[in-house]
């Protein structure tokens, strides 16, 4: 999680620059917040697998796409409501749902790693006994 916070602090200030900058430096730095920010799939997909159990994993991938899929569909349609509506014009509605959404997820995202680290820590005092000996069983007699 923490690849994932460090790409979107660069690419925050770089989706800025594609809506602010003139027409050649906007597209440069269009490149390279692409570079960078477009690695959070991969990240996520990781996370989700690593962080769920596998009996609910299915399930949580399938929530994942469905979230992320219906959520991004509607960015379209609020930037075209706000601009239709006169209440942004094009560029104010971009900087909502472009970088604007990219620094909520990355507030996201380090409190989501604030509290894997956190509950990581209450499992460090936990032995893992390789010999198998102390399982515990399902027997009803003990």
């Amino acid at each position: 999680l923490r690849v994932l916070a460090m790409a979107l602090m660069i690419s925050l200030p770089l989706a800025f620059s594609t809506l602010l900058l003139p027409v050649p430096w906007a597209f440069l730095g269009f490149l390279f917040q692409q570079i960078s920010g477009e690695m959070w799939p991969g990240i996520i997909m990781a996370s989700v697998v690593d962080l769920s159990t596998p009996k609910t994993r299915s399930r949580i991938i399938a929530l994942h796409y469905l979230l992320t899929a219906n959520i991004g569909g509607f960015g379209v349609l609020a930037v075209s409501y706000l601009t239709t509506e006169s209440y942004l014009s094009l560029q104010e509605a971009m900087m909502i749902f472009y970088p604007g959404m990219l620094g909520l997820g990355l507030v996201l995202v380090l409190i989501t790693a604030q509290i894997v680290e956190y509950e990581s820590m209450d499992c460090d005092d936990i032995a893992f006994d390789p010999s198998m000996e102390n399982l515990p069983t399902n027997d009803p007699n003990e």
